[in-house]
Protein backbone atom coordinates (compact mmCIF):
# COMPACT_ATOMS: atom_id res chain seq x y z
CA UNK A 1 0.00 0.00 0.00
CA UNK A 2 2.99 2.84 1.04
CA UNK A 3 5.45 1.46 -0.51
CA UNK A 4 7.62 4.78 -1.46
CA UNK A 5 6.42 7.53 1.07
CA UNK A 6 7.72 11.09 0.58
CA UNK A 7 7.64 13.38 4.18
CA UNK A 8 8.43 17.47 4.38
CA UNK A 9 10.63 18.67 6.92
CA UNK A 10 10.84 22.45 7.61
CA UNK A 11 12.80 21.58 11.27
CA UNK A 12 9.20 22.46 13.09
CA UNK A 13 7.93 20.29 15.76
CA UNK A 14 4.65 19.52 13.24
CA UNK A 15 7.19 18.41 10.61
CA UNK A 16 9.31 15.92 13.02
CA UNK A 17 5.72 14.16 13.88
CA UNK A 18 5.16 14.33 10.31
CA UNK A 19 8.77 12.47 9.97
CA UNK A 20 7.93 10.34 12.63
CA UNK A 21 4.68 8.88 11.07
CA UNK A 22 5.67 8.36 8.10
CA UNK A 23 9.05 6.42 9.40
CA UNK A 24 6.24 4.23 11.42
CA UNK A 25 4.35 3.94 7.74
CA UNK A 26 7.42 2.79 6.14
CA UNK A 27 8.24 0.73 8.78
CA UNK A 28 4.66 -1.50 9.06
CA UNK A 29 4.14 -1.74 4.95
CA UNK A 30 8.14 -2.20 4.34
CA UNK A 31 8.31 0.63 2.37
CA UNK A 32 11.25 3.48 1.36
CA UNK A 33 10.69 6.96 2.69
CA UNK A 34 12.12 10.25 1.16
CA UNK A 35 12.59 13.05 3.25
CA UNK A 36 12.40 16.75 1.52
CA UNK A 37 13.33 20.13 2.90
CA UNK A 38 12.26 22.86 0.99
CA UNK A 39 14.15 26.31 1.27
CA UNK A 40 11.96 28.79 -0.46
CA UNK A 41 13.96 31.26 -2.38
CA UNK A 42 12.82 35.18 -2.55
CA UNK A 43 10.86 36.17 -5.48
CA UNK A 44 14.15 38.14 -7.14
CA UNK A 45 17.19 36.61 -7.41
CA UNK A 46 19.00 39.64 -6.48
CA UNK A 47 17.18 38.84 -2.63
CA UNK A 48 19.14 35.32 -2.61
CA UNK A 49 22.55 36.40 -2.08
CA UNK A 50 24.70 33.02 -3.07
CA UNK A 51 26.55 33.14 0.35
CA UNK A 52 23.31 32.82 2.42
CA UNK A 53 21.29 30.52 0.29
CA UNK A 54 24.19 27.85 0.21
CA UNK A 55 24.47 28.30 4.61
CA UNK A 56 21.29 27.55 4.49
CA UNK A 57 21.90 24.31 1.82
CA UNK A 58 24.25 23.47 3.84
CA UNK A 59 22.37 24.14 7.60
CA UNK A 60 19.12 22.35 6.52
CA UNK A 61 21.29 19.59 4.69
CA UNK A 62 23.11 18.80 7.91
CA UNK A 63 19.77 18.62 9.79
CA UNK A 64 18.61 16.12 7.65
CA UNK A 65 21.44 13.97 8.01
CA UNK A 66 20.96 13.61 11.55
CA UNK A 67 17.50 13.32 11.41
CA UNK A 68 17.79 10.50 8.96
CA UNK A 69 20.29 8.96 11.19
CA UNK A 70 18.36 8.79 14.03
CA UNK A 71 16.00 6.14 12.81
CA UNK A 72 18.11 2.45 13.25
CA UNK A 73 18.90 1.00 9.75
CA UNK A 74 16.51 -1.66 9.83
CA UNK A 75 13.77 0.43 10.38
CA UNK A 76 13.33 0.81 6.73
CA UNK A 77 14.95 2.76 3.64
CA UNK A 78 15.23 6.44 4.31
CA UNK A 79 16.50 8.82 1.68
CA UNK A 80 17.04 12.79 1.67
CA UNK A 81 17.30 16.00 -0.08
CA UNK A 82 17.22 19.82 0.26
CA UNK A 83 15.26 21.65 -3.22
CA UNK A 84 14.65 25.03 -3.65
CA UNK A 85 11.60 26.78 -4.68
CA UNK A 86 8.23 27.10 -4.02
CA UNK A 87 7.26 24.70 -0.93
CA UNK A 88 3.93 22.95 -2.28
CA UNK A 89 4.86 22.80 -5.78
CA UNK A 90 9.06 21.46 -5.24
CA UNK A 91 6.99 18.69 -2.90
CA UNK A 92 4.88 17.79 -5.68
CA UNK A 93 7.52 18.02 -8.23
CA UNK A 94 9.56 15.46 -5.79
CA UNK A 95 6.60 13.23 -5.68
CA UNK A 96 6.27 12.52 -9.31
CA UNK A 97 10.13 12.47 -10.01
CA UNK A 98 10.35 9.34 -7.53
CA UNK A 99 7.46 7.50 -7.68
CA UNK A 100 5.75 8.37 -4.42
CA UNK A 101 2.53 6.59 -3.30
CA UNK A 102 1.95 8.79 -0.15
CA UNK A 103 3.09 12.28 0.91
CA UNK A 104 3.07 12.60 4.43
CA UNK A 105 3.87 16.23 5.97
CA UNK A 106 2.69 18.22 9.44
CA UNK A 107 -0.49 20.88 9.44
CA UNK A 108 0.24 23.96 10.31
CA UNK A 109 -2.32 24.44 12.23
CA UNK A 110 -3.17 28.18 11.22
CA UNK A 111 -6.50 30.01 11.85
CA UNK A 112 -8.77 30.68 8.67
CA UNK A 113 -8.05 34.41 8.65
CA UNK A 114 -4.19 33.50 8.11
CA UNK A 115 -4.59 30.32 5.57
CA UNK A 116 -6.70 33.38 3.35
CA UNK A 117 -4.06 35.70 3.78
CA UNK A 118 -0.94 33.24 3.10
CA UNK A 119 -2.06 30.22 1.46
CA UNK A 120 -1.14 26.60 3.43
CA UNK A 121 1.57 24.64 2.05
CA UNK A 122 -0.51 21.35 3.52
CA UNK A 123 -3.72 22.66 1.40
CA UNK A 124 -1.45 23.34 -1.80
CA UNK A 125 0.12 19.61 -1.62
CA UNK A 126 -3.46 17.82 -0.51
CA UNK A 127 -5.39 19.47 -3.40
CA UNK A 128 -2.52 18.91 -6.00
CA UNK A 129 -1.64 15.43 -5.13
CA UNK A 130 -2.14 12.79 -7.19
CA UNK A 131 -1.70 10.32 -4.53
CA UNK A 132 -3.10 9.92 -0.90
CA UNK A 133 -2.08 12.51 1.82
CA UNK A 134 -1.67 11.87 5.16
CA UNK A 135 -1.58 15.30 7.57
CA UNK A 136 -0.16 15.58 10.38
CA UNK A 137 -1.67 17.93 13.67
Amino acid sequence: MFHHLLVAYDGSDVSKRAFDVAVELARAFKGRLRVVSVIALPPSPLDALPVVVEDERTWTANALAALVRSVPPSTCAIDSEVVFGAPASALLEQAAAHGVDHIVLGRTGKGAVQRLLLGSVSRDVASGARVGVTLVP
